[in-house]
């Protein structure tokens, strides 16, 4: 794949993203580096921004020891939808952070808090974005594992910047009490959650459930809060992205679609907010 320093700038100022898929003839993938050097890939349908259209920001956040190719699994709704493009950040580890800064790794230097620091690195790469896309104002987030542990808890710290989060088997969920708290004001936020029914390892120890538990729980405490979260399970499935959470990411970036005033051909989604 072509990878040049220059990306970022090339794509803002001109439009030109990378190298075409083979997947797909309709989807286009695009590499640069962000401002604190780590790699971030974009995938769109073309190009280059159509005239006249408005485009739905989706974000793939990887799991732990990842990098953002592939957007965490989220890149092929480029292909499904013409109107969306993606864009895959890589997050540095915490021992990087931390010797960058000359000092020991905090709990905040782990991406999977949303900490300020990868934080500002997603509301910096959103305003770039936006300065050649046409961009919604709300965007969509998507992870797996770790990435998931990323996605909801920054619609937690921003829901006037999310439209919906698709979180599927993080290890562990924002909670009613102790500091990883629950934003009652992301209540307008959609949450599409799902995990494997035998995904029953914890993700560390100091983990109070395993995954399919602590999944179990975070839904029941939005609930209790009067959010409606959508929620399923897998049966006889270990800790893996399947094909099913790969459908509910769609299903909710369709949903988001139709409350952005999008109409066409494809299956409408079954759930929404106006």
């Amino acid at each position: 794949m072509v990878r040049s320093p220059r990306a970022l700038a090339i794509w803002l100022l001109c439009g030109m993203l990378g190298v075409v898929l083979t997947a797909s003839a309709r989807a286009v993938e695009f590499q640069f580096d962000d401002s604190t050097g780590m790699p971030a890939y974009g995938y769109a349908a073309t190009a280059k921004p159509k005239p006249d259209t408005k485009y739905l920001l989706v974000i793939g956040v990887h799991g732990v020891g990842g990098d953002g190719q592939g957007a965490g699994g989220a890149a092929l709704l480029a292909r499904d939808y013409p109107d969306v493009i993606v864009l895959g950040p890589t997050f540095a580890s915490p021992e990087a952070l931390a010797r960058k800064a000359e000092r020991q790794p905090t709990i905040e230097d782990y991406y999977q808090t949303a900490g300020p620091v990868h934080e500002a690195k997603i509301n910096e790469l959103i305003e770039q974005v936006g300065k050649v896309w046409p961009i919604y104002p709300k965007v969509v987030l998507h992870g797996f594992s770790g990435g998931a542990q990323f996605a909801h808890r920054y619609a937690m710290n921003n829901p006037d910047r999310v439209a919906g989060v698709a979180a599927h088997s993080a290890g562990t969920w924002a909670r009613l009490d102790g500091t990883d708290k629950i934003n009652p004001e992301a209540k307008d936020v959609l949450f599409y959650i799902s995990c494997g029914e035998g995904d029953v390892e914890f993700s560390s120890k100091s983990a109070p459930f395993n995954r399919i538990n602590a999944a179990r729980k975070f839904n029941e405490e939005l609930k209790s809060l009067k959010f409606e979260p959508v929620f399923k399970t897998w049966p006889r499935t270990g800790h893996q992205f399947t094909p099913g959470a790969y459908a509910m990411t769609k299903e909710l970036v369709q949903v988001v679609r139709e409350m952005n005033g999008v109409v066409d051909d494809k299956t409408k989604g079954a759930k929404g907010k106006k």
